[in-house]
């Protein structure tokens, strides 16, 4: 009898123990990739679509906007700081939950790849501990952490967490000690609201959308190649059709040439590839939140009916607006409208602010003006008023 007792004290402490490091590890841990996933997660309809790459098409795609156009049901799975050797180890995981069909790929890293090797795998080790945040401990995350690394250490960084965050109480905020943080009501998409022209380049023209040619073949080429072939095969393994785009940014000529490399890899493989840097999709004037590196809301809503327009057209998938499974995404569209309605609220007395508000096709709206007031607005906001 005294064992047995002493047995059930034994393993109500462990249990004490165990759900104490996990509540402690929670509240230590960064709540990004948490936000981020939880719908993923913890909603039931389906998910044909996933968008992969940092957070330069973490801004630049909207699921809303995808859904409301095509019924397409859509997720932004983006990590900042991602690169594609990460890529694999997020599809991975991410069909746990939902048998997606198509893998939107955003080739940004192609940079990171022709960083030293240190540079480069101390940077990727934190971002893939950012990159399985969210996603509960399952054999899968087992098992595609220990593919992705030897290093005991560096596993236990990703799977426990605990070692990665253990020194961040400094930097904890109030939603930190939540039991049920705030997330991401867009399905993953961060929608930014500033618009700062791109900057000049260092030879004084104007870095967007200009494509590159020449052949790379150094180091980094090789690196980006293999990582690149990787992340096809891991989607053809699966069953998932990998379409891959380049978000626009303010690249430089040495990047474009990188990047424009990558259709000559796509071709090889039969996949798509969706150069936005050779296409004039956005207007630089206007649709940058920080001078290039990311776009803000009216650079995104173009952007996405570039890609929607492609899937469409070229993917096979269903509209799914009719489906009494996907009624979560109405409240998503409602969360979503609120969202645009305050930003319009805060935009009074910035008509910049208002017209890129404005541009989101979410909202329907008309202004009132005379031709010489139209020529006026386009001259002074460009393609926010079209």
């Amino acid at each position: 009898m005294k064992k047995m007792i002493g047995a059930v004290i034994t393993c109500t402490l462990v249990a004490v123990i165990i759900a104490g490091y996990c509540r402690i590890t929670f509240i230590l841990s960064d709540k990004t990739g948490y936000a981020q996933k939880y719908e993923y997660i913890h909603d039931d309809s389906p998910v044909d679509v996933v968008f992969i790459g940092s957070s330069q098409i973490g801004n630049a795609v909207s699921p809303v906007q995808l859904w409301n156009s095509y019924g397409m049901t859509s997720y932004n799975l983006s990590v900042p700081n991602n690169s594609l050797g990460l890529d694999s180890l997020i599809i991975k995981n991410a069909l746990v939950y939902h048998r997606f069909k198509v893998a939107v790929i955003d080739i940004d890293g192609f940079a990171l790849s022709e960083q030293g090797i240190e540079e480069k795998d101390a940077l990727e080790d934190m971002v893939a501990c950012r990159a399985m945040d969210g996603y509960p401990l399952s054999l899968t995350k087992i098992r595609t952490v220990c593919e992705y690394t030897d290093d005991p250490q560096k596993r236990a960084d990703i799977l426990l967490h605990f070692p990665e965050y253990h020194n961040r109480w400094k930097n904890l905020k109030d939603n930190d000690l939540k039991c049920r943080p705030e997330i991401n009501r867009f399905r993953g998409y961060i929608p930014f609201f500033s618009a700062v022209a791109a900057e000049e380049d260092k030879h004084g023209a104007r870095a967007l959308p200009e494509g590159g040619t020449g052949d790379v073949k150094d180091n980094g080429y090789h690196v980006f190649k293999k990582e690149l072939r990787d992340v096809i095969e891991c989607c053809k393994d699966n069953n998932v059709k990998p379409v891959i785009v380049k978000i626009p940014y303010n690249a430089s000529s040495r990047e474009k040439k990188l990047y424009s490399s990558a259709a000559d890899i796509a071709d090889s493989e039969h996949v798509p590839y969706i150069d936005m840097l050779s296409e004039r999709v956005i207007d630089p004037d206007s649709d940058y939140n920080d001078g290039g590196q990311h776009l803000n809301i009216a650079g995104a809503v173009k952007v996405t009916d570039s890609i929607g327009r492609y899937l469409h057209k070229y993917c096979s998938l269903d509209d799914h607006r009719q489906d009494a499974g996907c009624r979560s995404w109405y409240r998503t569209c409602d969360e979503y409208v609120k969202m645009l309605t305050g930003q319009l609220n805060e935009s009074k007395g910035s008509p910049r602010s208002y017209f890129m508000v404005l541009s989101d096709k979410m909202l329907r709206s008309s202004i009132k003006c005379s031709r010489q007031e139209r020529m006026v607005l386009n001259g002074e906001y460009g393609g926010l008023t079209d």
